[in-house]
């Protein structure tokens, strides 16, 4: 029995695959930390028509995957969710839904000389391709392009993405949440929450973009609009790690024929695939 165990020890020790257990695929680090953050994009359509857009890239499930958002601000509509991950022979591949319905996936040679070139995971039909450029540490360009036949390419938009520093990235979230507001637009002001945030009550802490949602419409959208516009002044970004900040500042309600209100807010906000938002207000 002995030599048996001991036979079957020195056959475990010699197999490669005992040696050397193979690792799934992940995106490579290099990738990671290029596009991970927040970008301001502005270009134009093939037709010249402007375009300006957010991007923002951070990992996920233990950075085996680098999940993205790309939102076009208005007037255009065009939104998505990105997920890149490795593949076994070394390129990349990305999954793509919209919020047109669409649901596709691409594939990308290894990033080579600072270009990913995402093309329709296809070999018939309509094909599409998302290339991807670096310019420096700061700046990426993006093209759209659609074929027929893979072989001619016609464009359908390109961008230049600059990197947004986080404070300005959350002051632009909460930029957007007042213009929301103040277009009587509700989802876009709870859109700086992720869904499971929790906000500080008259009764205590409250969990749910429901709950959230609740208060406003109690208090300052009772009507069923806002009462009054929004801004803020005040705001400072306290950064707590690599991946959250506190957030304080303070809100000022004017207009609609009433006096003016004004209170102050602390917020934690962490950094998500869709960009910087808030997980606890108390305000």
């Amino acid at each position: 029995m002995r030599r048996l165990l001991a036979a079957a020890a020195c056959l475990a020790a010699a197999s490669p695959a005992a040696a050397q257990p193979t690792r799934p695929p992940r995106v490579p680090s290099d990738v990671v930390a290029f596009f991970s953050g927040e970008w301001s994009c502005a270009g134009a359509f093939a037709n010249g028509r402007p375009i300006e857009s957010d991007i923002s890239f951070a990992p996920t499930l233990d950075s085996a995957w680098l999940a993205g958002a790309h939102v076009d601000r208005a007037p255009n509509r065009f939104a998505a969710r990105l997920q890149w991950g490795g593949d076994a022979s070394g390129g990349l591949l990305s999954v793509l839904t919209d919020n047109f319905g669409g649901a596709r996936r691409f594939r990308a040679a290894p990033w080579q000389g600072g270009t990913l070139a995402f093309t329709t995971d296809t070999t018939a039909g309509r094909r599409e391709r998302f290339t991807y450029r670096r310019a420096s540490d700061s700046t990426f360009r993006m093209t759209y392009e659609v074929s027929r036949d893979g072989q001619a390419w016609a464009l359908g938009d390109s961008l230049t993405c600059r990197r947004v520093d986080d404070a300005a990235a959350i002051r632009a979230v909460l930029d957007s949440t007042a213009a929301g507001w103040n277009r009587g637009d509700l989802s876009r002001y709870l859109w700086a929450y992720v869904d499971t945030a929790t906000s500080m009550g008259s009764n205590g802490p409250e969990r749910g973009i429901a709950a959230i949602e609740a208060q406003m419409r109690a208090g300052f959208w009772r009507t069923g609009r806002p009462l009054q516009t929004l801004h803020y002044e005040h705001v400072v970004v306290r950064p707590l790690g690599t991946g959250h900040a506190l957030v304080t500042g303070q809100f000022v309600l004017t207009g609609g024929g009433r006096p003016d209100r004004t209170g102050w807010f602390t917020t934690v906000w962490a950094r998500t695939p869709a960009g910087w938002r808030m997980i606890h207000d108390h305000s």
